[in-house]
């Protein structure tokens, strides 16, 4: 996200934080039509702060994966060196938001059931563990159905609570505590800037 061109500090030095974002992949759908993917950059877009200490910072947000030009490990491993910021969505892919099989209509609209989540995405809970090999701490989302089985040992994580939200054609991430967790994603980028631009993000 880069400040507008008429603002008056669009014509300074613009500094990038990158955020990754690691999920569970909903089958046969792309970035383009991953609804659950979208509502999760469209957060991020929303809470992550345009400028830091009244100067311009753009926000760049990429999925965790590795390109078609890669090994696997190899991308992996470069998501977790280019992220300034990391956010995982523990829950394993949600049934309802698959795309239905040929010749069958996707439903207009439904609800969220407890039942609909069935537990949490092993590929992501092992990202986390890097994350903390690391030294990185990561955001977490988890749905409020799947709360009560949260590993203790991600406890100490900031955990970001939601529900789902489908109105037809987008899905929409309600937070528990959205002003919550825009301030602390605004002082995690605020310490990113300090670790990657030193004393210029000051």
């Amino acid at each position: 996200m880069i400040p507008e061109e008429n603002s008056p500090q669009a014509d300074e030095k613009i500094r990038r934080i990158n955020i990754y974002v690691g999920y569970g992949w909903h089958k046969n759908k792309t970035v383009r039509n991953d609804v659950f993917w979208n509502s999760l950059r469209t957060l991020l877009e929303k809470s992550a702060p345009k400028f830091v200490d009244k100067k311009p910072v753009a926000v760049e947000i990429h999925r965790m994966r590795a390109s078609q030009a890669e090994p696997l490990l190899d991308g992996f491993k470069r998501c977790f060196k280019e992220a300034d910021v990391l956010v995982f969505d523990v829950a394993a892919a949600n049934p309802l938001l698959e795309l239905p099989p040929k010749g069958k209509k996707a439903q207009k609209s439904f609800s969220f059931s407890d039942e609909s989540y069935t537990g949490f995405n092993l590929n992501v809970l092992f990202e986390i563990g890097i994350a903390i090999g690391r030294d990185q701490k990561p955001f977490l989302f988890c749905p409020n159905a799947l709360k009560p089985k949260l590993p203790s040992d991600l406890s100490g994580l900031c955990l970001t609570l939601y529900d789902l939200q489908f109105d037809g054609e987008s899905v929409t991430h309600v937070l528990e505590d959205r002003y919550g967790f825009a301030a602390a994603l605004k002082q995690a980028v605020k310490d990113a800037l300090q670790k990657k631009y030193g004393d210029s993000a000051a």
